[in-house]
């Protein structure tokens, strides 16, 4: 699925959801770069990265994020959204803010069962 494919409200649910997820381990590494650009590149370049520029002034809570993730509802879209997320985490090792966040999304929306256990 491509971004222009996406919902408004999918599109800014994604961008708030990667931004956390980007900073849950407080960096961003040279491999959650080259992640970002692949997903750019698979989803429209940019679409994304117009994307993560106007998500950049909301503010909101993880818990708001994650409860407006609940409203995701297209199979497509959540299946999307959880790979991009989970490949930015599995670029170096998942950290509890990461393994948190996917596994919430994970169990909402009935996803991540390729998750490694343990991480």
């Amino acid at each position: 699925m491509r971004i222009s494919e996406m919902t408004d409200d999918e599109r800014h649910t994604f961008g708030a959801l990667v931004r956390l997820m980007v900073g849950a381990d407080g960096s961003v590494s040279l491999e959650e770069s080259a992640d970002l650009k692949e997903a750019a590149d698979q989803l429209g370049s940019d679409d994304f990265w117009t994307l993560v520029r106007e998500t950049a002034g909301m503010d909101y809570p993880a818990e708001e994020i994650q409860a407006k993730a609940t409203k995701i509802t297209r199979k497509e879209a959540q299946e999307t959204i959880y790979g991009v997320l989970f490949n930015i985490a599995s670029a170096g090792s998942i950290v509890g803010g990461e393994g948190t966040l996917l596994d919430r999304l994970g169990e909402t929306w009935g996803l991540g069962g390729g998750r490694p256990s343990g991480e």
